[in-house]
């Protein structure tokens, strides 16, 4: 009963990648499905789908995130009101050359983990759907290889298709510096909340 299944509506088709039959959106916990598509097609998305919606570090991940933001926003209304005060200006008055390295240095990077994390998040999020959604669509399209072929013409991929990393980053748009970081482990870990 956590997740809402609603009709693919303009909310679903701005946070959804273009074109998409179903969508998970976590803020939310809904599933957007675009209930005209042909069910054939739409069964192996909304595996998918699914697998978002299963997926135990998505929220975690995005709860994590939220707190580094909030987190920033403080620390960054701290540094401006303390810099405001010692300098005897308004908030308004300030440019960025009062503050110091440091400062600026912190609030860079708080920002930059919270980016970094969110990106790693969707790629791995992805990764896993589409793992996870592979072995169904074969089963899908052997059971059903005629329906199938016609539907790949549709689609323009083939099916069954799990998609390589390269492939996941451009279809998303993901940074792909980014992810390369964390295929090699060299991104920062989230700080425990």
């Amino acid at each position: 009963g956590d997740i809402k299944i609603a009709q693919m509506t303009n909310e679903g088709q701005t946070r959804c990648p273009r074109g998409a039959a179903a969508c998970y959106v976590p803020i939310g916990k809904t599933m957007f499905v675009d209930k005209s598509a042909e069910l054939g097609v739409l069964a192996p998305i909304l595996f998918h789908e699914v697998a978002h919606a299963m997926d135990p570090e998505l929220d975690e991940t995005l709860r994590k995130v939220q707190a580094i933001q909030s987190s920033l926003e403080k620390k960054s209304e701290i540094i401006i009101n303390q810099v405001s005060q010692l300098l005897h200006l308004g908030v308004m008055e300030l440019t960025g050359s009062v503050f110091t390295d440091k400062d600026m240095e912190d609030v860079v990077n708080t920002k930059l983990m919270g980016t970094e994390a969110l990106e790693v998040e969707r790629f791995k999020t992805e990764r896993l759907a589409y793992d996870q959604s592979f072995p169904v669509e074969s089963e899908l399209v052997e059971l059903f290889p005629d329906y199938y072929r016609a539907s790949m013409k549709k689609l323009g991929y083939r099916i069954p298709h799990n998609f390589s990393d390269n492939e996941i980053i451009s279809r998303y748009g993901l940074n792909e510096s980014i992810v390369q970081k964390y295929l090699h482990n060299s991104c920062k870990p989230l700080p425990a909340l």
